[in-house]
């Protein structure tokens, strides 16, 4: 169900053959966050997403906003970005989520690419 205030990377099905009202997440949800000062793992990263966005949506070449995004969610920066952030950026996980801890465009943020 998840909580108020976390942000999740998912794929997102839309409804099935319109019979239904509502979406699916496919896959196990990716709770993004970030290393606390105590070393604690802090889910509300909203503005620091917001900032990631600001410094690379331009990258994509389209000059739509909503398009860029697309792209960039979709494809990402190069061949396998995303699958590479969610390998670097690997915090833990449960047996309904898992935790990633980093942005994609920061390489000191993310634990395993140290």
């Amino acid at each position: 169900m998840g909580l108020e205030g976390e942000i999740w990377f998912a794929k997102i099905l839309p409804p099935l053959f319109n019979f239904f009202s509502y979406s699916v997440v496919f896959t196990t949800p990716y709770i993004l966050g970030k290393l606390g000062n105590n070393r604690s793992f802090i889910q509300e990263v909203e503005n620091d997403w917001l900032m990631y966005f600001e410094r690379n949506l331009g990258q994509a070449g389209i000059e739509n906003i909503e398009d860029s995004y697309k792209e960039l969610m979709k494809y990402g920066l190069s061949k396998n970005y995303w699958n590479e952030y969610i390998f670097l950026s690997y915090r833990n996980h449960t047996d309904n989520m898992t935790l990633l801890e980093a942005f994609p465009d920061i390489l000191s943020s993310m634990p395993h690419a140290k």
